[in-house]
């Protein structure tokens, strides 16, 4: 009997691999054509007419990544994310001022802007693979197999965890 691939996070923590699946996203609910009276009054935007950019340097992805055009920062973390977890160190040291800001690390001076400073941080939490994965700095795989090779590749095993949910979300 194989188990349903919705519950199986696995994590790489001090030693260990980090993996964590969950079930293939379905269509985009903000693309998503809404039922007929369903009251909607906007038709959902054509991204078909907007330049995505293809990235093929990571720090150049790693800025992009909290830019504030949407489809620019996706696109960034979505290369990011393909890098695995030399994207996430990449954006480490791309944002390196901002995390230290949260963190209370930073030399007293003034305080980022706001707004990119969430940018950055949903960055984070989607090339970590996990909420708030800016300050814990794990990064979690989310394919079980990429995960093993892994813990095989570097000699560590591999913490098996099951939940619902996505870990980037804040309540998973």
């Amino acid at each position: 009997m194989t188990r349903p691939k919705l519950f199986a996070p696995l994590l790489l923590l001090a030693g260990c691999i980090a993996c964590s699946q969950a079930p293939a996203p379905s269509a985009s609910r903000a693309n998503a054509t809404p039922a007929p009276g369903a009251g909607a009054t906007t038709p959902a935007p054509d991204t078909a007419l907007t330049p995505v950019p293809v990235f093929t340097d990571s720090r150049q992805a790693a800025i992009a990544a909290a830019s504030a055009d949407r489809a620019v920062a996706d696109a960034a973390i979505a290369y990011l994310r393909a890098l695995g977890p030399a994207g996430l160190d990449v954006l480490k040291q791309a944002h390196g001022a901002e995390i230290a800001f949260r963190l209370g690390e930073a030399a007293t001076g003034s305080a980022p802007d706001a707004a990119a400073g969430d940018r950055v941080l949903r960055a984070f939490d989607k090339v970590s693979g996990q909420h708030d994965g800016w300050a814990s700095g794990l990064y979690w795989h989310t394919d079980a197999e990429t995960a093993r090779a892994e813990a095989r590749a570097r000699g560590l095993p591999i913490l098996n965890l099951y939940l619902l949910g996505t870990l980037d979300d804040e309540f998973c």
